[in-house]
This record gives structure tokens, sequence and C-alpha cells, in this order.
């Protein structure tokens, strides 16, 4: 299944709260309207101080002193996923006159000079347990 990520941040002289508003209330309707798109969701950065991820008894996400992320040191305050069934559906999603509609106002709103587009697609998984690793995957 192809998937669009798309990784935001608001224009300067637009607030964070500004960015989600809109592409909750205007943007993401609009994009859930593309005629191939499976599913649409925005997600948006958590806030370490009202919405901690990790107890109080804990400094580190992980094992590996992995911290939480500073809201106020990370560029990107949303994510938007696209999630369509073929590549065409991507394409086709994205030349449409929905995919038109929801850039409306985006312009006023978005940093796209900072913006980054994924575009990922499943890979089979094997259902093979080995721990053994194939150097040759390597050459």
């Amino acid at each position: 299944m192809p998937t669009l990520i798309l990784l935001k941040q608001p224009k300067e002289g637009v607030t964070r709260d500004e960015l989600i508003a809109y592409l909750k209330n205007v943007h993401g309707p609009r994009s859930e309207q593309m005629p191939t798109v499976k599913n649409y969701t925005l997600m948006v950065q958590a806030d370490p101080e009202t919405e901690p991820a990790i107890g109080p008894d804990r400094e580190y996400y992980d094992a590996i002193e992995t911290l939480p992320v500073d809201i106020d040191k990370t560029p990107y305050d949303t994510v938007e996923i696209h999630e369509f069934e073929t590549m065409e559906d991507l394409l086709a999603a994205r030349n449409s006159t929905a995919d038109q509609a929801a850039a409306e106002g985006m312009t006023d709103l978005v940093d796209y000079e900072s913006e980054i587009a994924i575009v990922l697609r499943e890979e089979a998984i094997s259902n093979e347990v080995t721990t053994e690793y194939d150097t040759t995957l390597d050459e």
C-alpha cells in the first residue's frame, strides 16, 4: 500500500496552533475527499510538558537513552499520512480537483521550503526467524 507522508511546520508568523487548526478543520476534511485516498490521518506532535509519553520514574523512552523530543527544538509539528491502494491511485489523487481544493490556503500557513515529503511502499517481512545476517545483501 503506497503511503505519502508529509512533515509540515508553520510559516514564519504562523503559530503551531493556527497550523494545526487549519489542518484539522479545513485541509484534512478536504484531503479525505481525494477520490483514491484509502485513509488520511493527521498526526500532531505531543507536547511533553502537557502530554508526557514516559512515566515519572523514567528519564528516557527506551534502553538506548532516547530522550523525549523537546517541542521547541524540533521543526515539525505535524505529519500527514495519505494511504492508497496503488501508486496509480496516489498519482490520480495528487492530480485531482479535490487535491487542488485541499491545497487552497496552505501557502499562507506552511513553510514549504522545509516540508518533507516521503512516498513509502510496503515491504514483505520474512516469516522465517533467523539470527544469521545475510552479508550478500550489503553488496
